[in-house]
């Protein structure tokens, strides 16, 4: 319980088509006729899934561009490529006012341009699901991230 009810959503924001990142996606923003917003070719694979529960309304599915700010509600979203095995999957840096959090996940790697989005956020500001294989010492979000061991076997192959 987080004191959020579906209602209250202006938006809902998908990373990529993957099941474990969609699950319920259909159910909550059809029940209350949330936007969903995704890259065009991550919004084409939805099509397909089952999470949505049956026909959707096209209307409410709304492709977004890497590196193209867009706005849901009060909030100024830009979202940016991340590589994973996915149709054009994205990470996303959300601002309203003055504050600032992004959310990057299942990263297979980083690069200069990942480092250079998730630049000049808080401490603990950012939700970084996996990253591996960042070298010892890298400081990124003014905090150091520290290296993980490799992926398991499952999530290597992949």
């Amino acid at each position: 319980e987080i004191g959020v009810k579906g209602s209250d959503l202006t938006g809902i924001v998908i990373t990529h088509e993957h099941s474990d990142h969609i699950r319920g996606l259909g159910i909550l923003a059809k029940r209350y006729e949330i936007p969903v917003y995704g890259t065009k070719e991550t919004l084409l694979e939805l099509q397909g899934k089952k999470c949505l529960g049956g026909e959707y309304p096209k209307e409410l599915l709304v492709g977004i561009r890497p590196d193209v700010e867009f706005s849901a509600g009060e909030m100024d979203i830009l979202p940016f490529s991340i590589d994973h095995d996915a149709a054009n999957p994205v990470a996303y840096r959300f601002r309203h006012g003055r504050k600032q959090v992004a959310v990057a996940t299942d990263l297979g790697h980083y690069d200069s341009y990942i480092i250079d989005h998730l630049q000049g956020l808080l401490p603990n500001s950012t939700g970084l699901e996996i990253v591996y294989q960042l070298p010892e010492g890298v400081n990124v979000l003014t905090g150091a991230l520290l290296a993980l061991p490799d992926p398991p076997f499952c999530l290597d192959e992949r």
